[in-house]
């Protein structure tokens, strides 16, 4: 049996020995029973069940739903908590706690250790299983808070079934179709992660339902290859390293490309850099870069004289360096459980460990129910309604993880007074409302906490408390610099978002500097995107593509707002697109003049491109088979188009938007010279000296047509020193 068909199959035991406990504690599917008709040793777990689930309601929007939540969230925490434990046996961590054995008498270790102290459980149902259990997890919960009888999601289910379970998860290491060290894997938690969560992810795909932010935890979840990782975190936290550090020989043992030959940056002590995941998942690059961290600050006490003590390491990475946030409190879960794993096996008797790897699952109430804590705080009423937004955003934040924004909007409030004051003349020192927005800045992030605290102190529901208080380390995380961001992003198809994500990720995009416009790209015919439902793929349901476009429209504080489509799907239809895309409010259009079955080969439709501009009174740009000046004067004149796109055409003749521009049929090969010297200099400066190499392809078609273009080809085939190749350029063109 695949790993993946244990995985479901443990899944759907705990599940149901959930569902029955619910059942069992008056909290049917249907129908609830009134708790002092219940037996009085079962109300706390009833109180606690129906404290989670109301706050669920607040989510989820019904009771069905938020139970269903519920018992998933109990259900994968069982199923986190025994992995975990396994991969911490592999690794002999501790003697086996749940792994049985016939010299034990079919129990594990610890349990035939914990009977011998307890002789009287010998008489409970399977020798006080559930018991043993309970004792085993307390244990391990003065290490790791997952494990703590106060988590939220802390349960145990009949002694029957968690013996059922327990076997399941003993079982993988005896399938034969299985590998035999599987536990001992560094990624297999991120492995049952993904193959927990695969069923629910086809079930979802299949339903054909819009992506909002509860579904696009499940949607995004990509497991990234080991290599990826190796690679990414090498040449981001590995580089950086070098750039300060250019002799370290660890440039020798990690593949880092363009690694500094000479120092680029000011030293930064060790235990000050931080690095970030800001969609962690399952925490394999915070996995990695452990152990990396872990080799620089070998390094530094072998060669650099720096005052670290190996056996403090483990605890300086933990607390100092890695940082991950997520929208999925499972992965968190599992990225927690690997790094505690991680500074186990450096250092066994380490404790207490304060992680910064968080959930933005969690609750934040309406602002009115906490207004009157910050009334409290001498604000005035413009700070008081800054922070009446912040609270939102954060309040949010279980909805969009870390895209969330928090100390930007301060920072842009102290900068337009900023403004304001070097517009009226004021000194800028003595200003009132300066000095006032620079102590609020200060102090701003530290009464957001309190407030977190107070409300969280002065609830009676625990649950609430519990999650709260998350609040608190997510601020930390959203509001501090890093040095180093190294993610494999979250991605679904955009086109299946719902009106709730495409309007956050055009508010996103609103405070990004450098974009002058927001542009669609409903064109392309690819396979990978048409099957997903982008590109050309929205021309066959306009439908959709007005929902998107208008979304944008309404939301982009952007110059511009355009889209690129095609003439069709399979048939042309110019007219109807572009009356579709006009009804959106876009500024301009780009049209290629060919279906999407026609790809790239077949003959451009001017008179398509034509008939979109006649029909429509918003800007056309005309595009497709356009190589040069003569081919773009030919089709603006024949389709009346207010401008023209180049593409491939520009390959080699870039010049070609300078005589459009200027009106010129002919350009002089000086000019031509300038233009090719100036993309090589761009190109060094975006890839380092490698951007040589990689500029020979450019020069192959910068030099067709000039006289001895072969043998140029072939002599720049061999150069990478930038000083020869520039010179080869000059002398050539």
């Amino acid at each position: 049996m695949k790993l993946a068909d244990h995985v479901d199959s443990i899944r759907e035991l705990i599940y149901k020995a959930f569902d029955k406990q619910f059942g069992r504690l008056g909290i049917g599917a249907k129908k609830t029973i009134e708790i002092e008709k219940l037996p009085s040793e079962l109300h706390n777990k009833r109180n606690k069940l129906e404290e989670i689930i109301q706050s669920h309601i607040g989510e989820t929007g019904t009771f069905e739903n938020a139970r269903e939540k519920a018992l998933e969230e109990f259900t994968f925490t069982l199923f986190n908590r025994i992995a975990a434990i396994k991969v911490m046996e592999a690794h002999q961590l501790f003697p086996p706690i749940i792994t049985k054995e016939s010299i034990h008498g079919d129990r594990s270790f610890g349990h035939k250790a914990w009977l011998e102290e307890n002789p009287s459980q010998r008489h409970e149902e399977l020798e006080g299983l559930r018991e043993y259990v309970k004792y085993a997890f307390n244990t391990l919960a003065n290490d790791i808070a997952l494990y703590s009888g106060s988590y939220p999601y802390a349960l145990l289910p009949h002694p029957i079934e968690l013996d059922e379970i327990i076997n399941a998860f003993n079982n993988i290491q005896n399938d034969t179709q299985i590998e035999a060290e599987i536990w001992k894997n560094d990624d297999i938690l991120g492995w049952l992660y993904e193959s927990y969560n695969n069923a629910k992810k086809q079930a979802f795909k299949d339903s054909k339902d819009k992506t909002e932010y509860d579904k696009v935890s499940l949607q995004s979840q990509v497991y990234t290859p080991k290599w990826v990782v190796e690679f990414l975190v090498n040449n981001s936290l590995g580089k950086l390293y070098l750039e300060m550090y250019p002799n370290s020989n660890i440039k020798n043992r990690y593949k880092i490309a363009n690694a500094p030959q000479t120092k680029e940056r000011d030293i930064k002590s060790l235990h000050e850099i931080k690095l970030i995941d800001p969609a962690c998942g399952s925490g394999n690059f915070l996995l990695y870069a452990y152990d990396l961290f872990y080799e620089l600050y070998m390094d530094q006490i072998d060669n650099f004289g720096a005052d670290y003590q190996e056996k403090d390491i483990p605890k300086l990475i933990i607390e100092n360096n890695i940082c991950g946030i997520d929208l999925d409190d499972r992965a968190i879960q599992l990225a927690t459980l690997g790094l505690y794993i991680k500074a186990k096996q450096n250092r066994r008797t380490i404790t207490n460990l304060k992680f910064n790897v968080i959930s933005s699952d969690f609750f934040l109430p309406d602002f009115e129910q906490v207004k009157e804590i910050f009334e409290t705080s001498n604000l005035t009423s413009e700070q008081q309604k800054l922070v009446e937004d912040i609270w939102d955003d954060l309040k949010y934040a279980y909805k969009f993880g870390s895209l969330v924004k928090i100390g930007e909007k301060i920072q842009a409030k102290v900068e337009s007074i900023y403004e304001k004051v070097k517009r009226e003349g004021q000194d800028l020192f003595n200003t009132a409302d300066i000095q006032d927005y620079y102590l609020f800045e200060q102090t701003f992030f530290k009464n957001l906490e309190s407030a977190v605290q107070k409300y969280a102190s002065s609830n009676s529901n625990s649950f609430l408390v519990d999650k709260t208080s998350d609040a608190i380390t997510f601020l930390k995380l959203v509001s501090q610099k890093y040095d180093v961001a190294t993610a494999n992003p979250p991605y679904t198809d955009s086109s299946d978002f719902g009106v709730d994500l495409k309007e956050f990720i055009v508010l996103i995009l609103n405070e990004v500097e450098g974009i002058d416009g927001i542009d669609l790209n409903c064109g392309c015919p690819a396979p990978k995107v048409f099957n997903h439902g982008s590109g050309s793929n929205l021309l066959g349901d306009l439908k959709k593509l007005e929902e998107i476009l208008s979304t944008v429209k309404k939301y982009s504080k952007k110059q511009y707002t355009s889209a690129k489509v095609r003439i069709g799907v399979n048939e042309k239809i110019p007219v109807e697109i572009g009356k579709a895309v006009e009804a959106c409010g876009v500024d301009f259009v780009s049209v290629h003049g060919r279906t999407r079955a026609g790809k790239y080969k077949a003959p451009v439709d001017y008179d398509a491109i034509k008939q979109m501009k006649e029909a429509i009174s918003i800007p056309v740009i005309a595009n497709g088979d356009i190589k040069d000046y003569e081919k773009a004067k030919e089709v603006l004149e024949y389709t009346k188009a207010d401008g023209v796109m180049i593409g491939r055409g520009a390959i080699g003749k870039p010049w070609v938007f300078y005589q459009l521009k200027h009106g010129i049929e002919d350009i002089s090969n000086e000019l031509k010279k300038e233009i090719i010297l100036e993309h090589f200099d761009a190109m060094l400066k975006f890839h380092g000296p490698h951007g040589a190499i990689m500029f020979r392809k450019l020069l192959h078609s910068y030099s067709k047509g000039y006289t001895g273009a072969n043998e140029f080809r072939d002599i720049v085939n061999k150069i990478s020193d930038i000083d020869v190749m520039r010179d080869m350029i000059e002398n050539f063109f």
